[in-house]
């Protein structure tokens, strides 16, 4: 476990660095650009995290067929696989591109209550983010070649830097032009001389320590039949959780997708620890494609069992001291317009985070088709709900709707980890019936009381949670990694 633990911080200290970088430039970049530009700028953000995963499932196909040619030496040899995946991404997603720019611009912004004099900064912006799609989907091929071989730390750096450059490049310019566009280009910039430089040197390093080389049909049938599935899940999945900003900036107003998108990114650096511990965990469940044994299901019950310890505190401090956070950090009235929704995303951050452990087991064993045909089910519905709830209680109907989607795609997940592999992957039930009832009450006891008595509360809730939850070797191992 310590192995997997280590390899996690890694990729939660990715993380960390946007998140640092974030809470200084958000507060300025708000201040200075204003509701409606500043919610042009979190659009454009979200653009680009969804672009990471319009890769055709490319990369989650690369890191598994790498992990399992380590683990069993069958299959298309790696270095075959990274050049096959490279060339395929990027030209596919320049092909993408392409399409981007030549559409129309009332087609792809027209349905955005954009103000009349943000409209050709909004056009602008199109464009600097069909140019971004290669990049980043470059980006994402690079880091599943990385992880399939669990170089955590190398995948992490090349993350983690893309990530603040993001935020860096708004700053950047900010004393030259209030132009989101300017800003963006910047990022652009930025983005590339990263790829460039990890792309060059996976290829002359890494990529050089196998036999083989150039496109094999092997490799190209391989990622094929790997990334099929995993393409139709990594397309709907983020849509879904992606989808509700841009909704609620052609049904309510772009100033509403800034304060909904902010209360969203807060509460989804949280499902960064999951997240970390997924990407960790998947190479492993690849490198042992259906296996059953006890030790996977082990593995299983207690990553669903540190995930849910280590989320509540976290949630629970969030929606119970969340409004007093973002008045400090952003101001009175952006806490105002946003808590609300603050509020109903953290518990739905919650049952996101749990879903990702469910998830990457099953895709990590060979089945990416289950999570695919949950996500294609789960998206209608979705639709419909955030729609509706969305014009009839404006940011915080939509932040119910994402939730409720959550829950239903955790619920749904951990059943079929269960009949797939048998009754003992039912973990997911202990978390359930412990952490659910925990989270009522902290919902509860936010609505009123003093701030203090709201944490006091909060911390007996998460104390006892950590107590029947976790044995006392996996506390001292939580508390020694957290410490660390």
């Amino acid at each position: 476990m310590r192995p997997i633990l280590r390899n996690t911080g890694y990729n939660i200290a990715a993380s960390v660095a946007p998140i640092l970088v974030a809470m200084i430039t958000l507060p300025i970049l708000f201040r200075v650009y204003g509701p409606n530009r500043y919610g042009l700028l979190t659009i454009a953000f979200t653009a680009t995290s969804y672009f990471a995963l319009m890769d055709l499932g490319l990369a989650r196909a690369l890191t598994h067929l790498v992990a399992r040619h380590r683990s069993t030496g069958s299959g298309p040899e790696p270095r075959s696989l990274f050049i096959s995946a490279a060339l395929l991404g990027v030209g596919l997603s320049s092909i993408a591109s392409t399409i981007l720019v030549l559409l129309p611009g009332a087609l792809v912004l027209g349905w955005l209550k954009v103000p009349v004099e943000l409209q050709g900064e909004a056009q602008r912006i199109r464009m600097i983010l069909a140019a971004c799609l290669p990049v980043v989907v470059g980006s994402a091929i690079c880091r599943g070649y990385l992880e399939g071989h669990q170089s955590f730390a190398k995948a992490a750096l090349l993350r983690g830097a893309g990530s603040t450059s993001s935020y860096l490049a708004p700053l950047i310019v900010l004393p030259f032009t209030r132009d989101v566009s300017v800003a963006l280009a910047v990022m652009l910039v930025l983005r590339v001389v990263w790829l460039v430089i990890y792309g060059a040197w996976l290829f002359f390093s890494l990529a050089r320590k196998e036999e083989s080389s150039g496109i094999q049909t092997e490799s190209v049938l391989g990622l094929a039949r790997a990334g099929c599935w995993m393409t139709v899940s990594n397309l709907i999945s983020p849509l879904m959780a992606t989808l509700d900003r841009f909704l609620v900036a052609g049904i309510v107003s772009v100033a509403a997708a800034g304060y909904y998108a902010t209360a969203q990114q807060v509460t989804n650096q949280l499902v960064m620890i999951p997240g970390a511990l997924a990407g960790v965990l998947f190479p492993i469940f690849a490198s042992g494609a259906g296996n059953r044994s006890p030790a996977s299901s082990n593995l299983y019950s207690k990553a669903l069992r540190m995930t849910a310890a280590l989320l509540l505190p976290l949630i629970g401090f969030l929606i119970l001291a969340g409004d007093k956070l973002f008045g400090v950090w952003l101001g009175a009235d952006f806490a105002r317009n946003s808590f609300g929704a603050l509020k109903y995303l953290s518990i739905g951050a919650f049952f996101n985070g749990l879903a990702q452990v469910p998830f990457c087991a099953i895709q990590g064993t060979g089945r990416p088709d289950v999570t695919a045909k949950i996500h294609l089910i789960e998206l209608p519905a979705y639709l419909i709900a955030v729609v509706f709830l969305t014009v009839r209680f404006g940011i915080e109907g939509t932040a119910i709707a994402w939730s409720l989607r959550v829950l239903v795609d955790f619920l749904a997940l951990a059943w079929c980890a269960k009949k797939l592999f048998g009754p003992e992957w039912s973990a997911p039930q202990m978390a359930l019936l412990i952490s659910v009832p925990a989270l009522a009450v902290i919902y509860l006891v936010s609505m009123g009381s003093s701030a203090w008595l709201r944490l006091a509360v909060g911390a007996l809730v998460v104390a006892t949670i950590w107590l029947v939850l976790l044995s006392r070797t996996e506390r001292r191992q939580l508390l020694g990694w957290t410490a660390g």
